[in-house]
């Protein structure tokens, strides 16, 4: 089991970061050798070549449209890290993440409607010793701020304490990151009815956030490996345990290198599927506390297979639960007669992850490999 505050990660644009001469590109021969070294450790064979390439377009390709591109912009706007088939750090099937540089020393208004999204949450990132850090007093939610009837709602961000002037986030100087999670509960939901917000600036003068190009480029590197090296590092020691719920301590020097948030909780465990017969069962009970829960199964470069085309998650509320509150999850290659049935796209490892939003608690659960038929017995 691997116990995270860290958020899921995913996105698109190009793939290749557009730099001056003088200025090196990503390194993405060096992340694609580390990432074929990790497919030998790991046993990985021609089945995830696709994959891993994916994992590695998607890195670069969002590293660059938040570093390369936004950072040199004027004009504040959010980045969607969820467009395409851009998959990277934990993507979620029903859940859309955005983000937007800025500059602390300035006034913003956030404007929106929450759409159909089950949650919207705003969380406030500074950068402190070479790590993003959240603060809980920097995090806002649709679940405590005012919306009006019909979804509509503002917020601000200023370096000055706001009172009586509605929803606002007193920034630092530290402070050079928003960003925005919108959890949904079907897949109609968000296709249909999204969540649409703006920003704008209030004060200051227009320039981009990040002004220095070598300070952009070094950024975007950082961002990069550590998309690449954190996934890597996180499936490679919950392998050593699998098919099991022991504990997993990943590395802090990576995973804080991402984005951490203070309103979701992770569990999960490596699973292997020998063979088409074989049934992963997850087994326990949900937190009474949370506000939305996803279970979701993904690669061994933690991101999510074809969910378009396979069940490879499965939503809180899609999850049946037995008479005295527990569940069984049942992972299979590929679709199976099972209660709460889950596959893998085919796959035969990966990760399973189960994600809290708003929870306190980490619900303990068990896992079995079984065959078939003896999943099938009551």
């Amino acid at each position: 089991m691997f116990r995270l505050l860290c958020a899921p990660l995913l996105s698109l644009l190009s793939t290749t970061a557009n730099c001056t001469p003088t200025i090196p590109p990503l390194p993405q021969k060096d992340m694609a050798e580390q990432t074929a070294a990790f497919n030998q450790r790991m046993g990985l064979a021609a089945p995830y070549a696709a994959a891993s390439q994916q994992f590695l377009r998607s890195a670069a390709s969002l590293s660059s449209a938040i570093f390369l591109r936004q950072a040199a912009d004027s004009h504040p706007y959010f980045v969607n890290w969820m467009s395409g088939t851009r998959k990277v750090a934990g993507d979620n099937p029903w859940t859309t993440y955005h983000s937007t540089l800025f500059d602390s020393r300035n006034d913003y208004l956030i404007t929106g409607n929450l759409g159909a999204a089950e949650y919207v949450g705003f969380q406030v990132y500074g950068m402190r010793d070479g790590r993003n850090i959240a603060l809980a007093q920097q995090n806002r939610s649709s679940n405590t701020m005012q919306i009006d009837c019909r979804g509509n709602f503002t917020l601000r961000l200023s370096p000055k304490p706001l009172t009586g002037e509605g929803d606002s986030i007193t920034t630092t100087p530290e402070d050079y990151m928003l960003i925005v999670r919108e959890y949904y509960q079907n897949g109609q939901q968000k296709l249909h009815n999204p969540a649409r917000y703006r920003i704008q600036r209030l004060s200051g003068e227009a320039q981009p956030p990040i002004p220095d190009a070598r300070q952009r480029v070094a950024l975007a590197d950082a961002f990069y490996r550590s998309l690449v090296l954190s996934s890597l590092d996180i499936a490679e020691k919950m392998a050593q345990v699998r098919n099991s719920n022991q504990e997993v301590e990943v590395d802090r020097r990576l995973s804080d290198a991402l984005y951490p948030t203070t309103d979701n909780r992770y569990n999960g465990v490596y699973v292997t599927l020998p063979d088409d017969d074989s049934v992963i069962r997850i087994s326990g009970t949900l937190p009474h506390d949370a506000t939305y829960i996803s279970v979701v199964f993904y690669t061994p470069y933690y991101i999510t297979p074809d969910y378009r085309n396979a069940r490879t998650y499965l939503t809180g509320k899609e999850i049946v639960q037995q008479a005295d509150g527990h569940y069984q999850i049942n992972l299979t290659r590929q679709p199976r007669d099972l209660p709460n049935n889950l596959t893998s796209a085919g796959y035969d490892q990966g990760i399973v992850a189960i994600r809290y939003l708003g929870s306190q608690s980490y619900p303990e659960f068990e896992v079995q490999r079984l065959s078939h038929a003896d999943a099938q017995k009551p």
